[in-house]
């Protein structure tokens, strides 16, 4: 099997989502739990993001179980509904039980949330949390908005984006001319 396909599994593994099955020669996807009901299935369109499956793919994979951690390496491309993270390198770390209880993404990394798009040189996600923070030199963009700023939040769920010491230039509505007079109020009542 090509490389990045072998990571791809690998990272599906690494989620929970499947169980990696290899031996000589061997490599297959099963899943890791049992099928859902017609009930469940219908809940999980309405889960947050971090409760979906993380789709990962990438040039190599380094799977430490014995440490609890994964790393993905080259052309790394990571995508959830709504969500998607491009980068060099992607470190997790593996939860108890299944799945990743945190990311960090190295190099010149783009995510993806709904609309926004951010652009920054590292992100750490924190799963309990919920919250995916980008530092070095992050920008984002939504439209012809574009803002930088320190340090940037990002909160897939929701898709709410914090940017502290923001600068740069939003649409807005016409604010008015400054200095123009206000409408004057009537100063007495009519005459009867």
């Amino acid at each position: 099997a090509h490389p990045s396909h072998l990571a791809r599994l690998a990272g599906l593994a690494a989620c929970g989502c499947f169980a990696l099955l290899t031996g000589p020669g061997l490599v297959a996807a099963a899943p890791a739990r049992a099928p859902r009901s017609a009930t469940s299935t219908a809940a999980a369109t309405a889960r947050p993001v971090r409760e979906a499956p993380l789709d990962i793919q990438a040039d190599r994979m380094d799977l430490d179980q014995p440490a609890g951690t994964v790393v993905f390496e080259g052309h790394v491309r990571a995508a959830q509904p709504g969500f998607a993270l491009q980068c060099v390198r992607l470190r997790a770390r593996l939860a108890e039980g299944g799945g990743l209880s945190s990311l960090v993404a190295e190099g010149p990394l783009t995510v993806t949330v709904g609309e926004y798009t951010v652009r920054a040189t590292a992100a750490t996600y924190d799963h309990e949390a919920g919250v995916l923070e980008l530092t070095g030199n992050p920008e984002v963009r939504r439209g012809a908005d574009h803002l930088t700023g320190a340090r940037v939040r990002v909160w897939p769920d929701t898709g709410r984006v914090v940017v502290e010491q923001a600068r740069g230039t939003v649409r807005a509505p016409a604010l008015g001319r400054l200095g123009a007079a206000a409408p004057s109020a009537p100063t007495s009542a009519p005459a009867p």
